[in-house]
């Protein structure tokens, strides 16, 4: 048997969860093993494998792209199948997945501009504006960047993580949508226990 939870953008937003382990944190039947920066995850005994937008990736399998340190300013909702994973996609494991779905544009425009300042010096400040580019709405984009800095409990250590995303949409047809976008993360830690 499998199960599902959705942690939606408004529990993302109200929550402040910055990062996708805040959110595996807060996510029921997940289990987060942290060594320093790196932080592995599990459910029912076995690993989880990661998906964007519903493709199986091996994007984030590597210590240069660390997963639990993915911003999650362009991410609508972050979906976690615990259970046989495989049998969603072929390539999945036991222990289940991790679907990060991306924001899309809408057809009406909206928008916000956020910040927050914490302990150890951190700050962070975030922008989502989007809506449609043409008066039939038929070409529409969105535009997220983030940025957050700032010092750690721990003495001489700093992390800096900035987040760019793009996405333009165009109608071709009633049932055909072409979409091209690009994304950016860039994390920098001075200080880190590993590597």
């Amino acid at each position: 048997p499998q199960s599902v939870s959705v942690v939606t953008r408004q529990q993302i937003s109200d929550q402040n969860l910055v990062t996708l382990n805040d959110v595996l944190r807060q996510t029921p039947g997940i289990v987060a093993d942290r060594i320093d920066e790196r932080v592995s995850y599990t459910s029912r005994g076995f690993t989880l494998s990661p998906m964007i937008d519903g493709i199986p990736t091996l994007a984030y399998a590597s210590v240069a792209g660390e997963t639990s340190i993915i911003n999650t300013a362009v991410y609508d909702r972050v979906e976690i199948v615990r259970g046989a994973a495989g049998l969603l996609n072929g390539v999945g494991s036991p222990g289940g997945s991790i679907n990060l779905v991306r924001k899309r544009p809408t057809t009406e425009f909206s928008g916000y501009v956020a910040g927050g300042f914490g302990s150890w010096n951190r700050y962070n400040t975030e922008a989502d504006l989007g809506g449609k580019l043409n008066e039939s709405g038929t070409v529409r984009g969105r535009v997220v960047a983030s940025h957050t800095d700032g010092d750690s409990f721990t003495d001489h250590k700093k992390q800096r993580n900035s987040v760019f995303f793009g996405i333009v949409e165009v109608d071709l047809a009633p049932t055909t949508t072409l979409a091209v976008g690009y994304e950016y993360q860039k994390n920098a830690i001075k200080g880190a226990n590993f590597g």
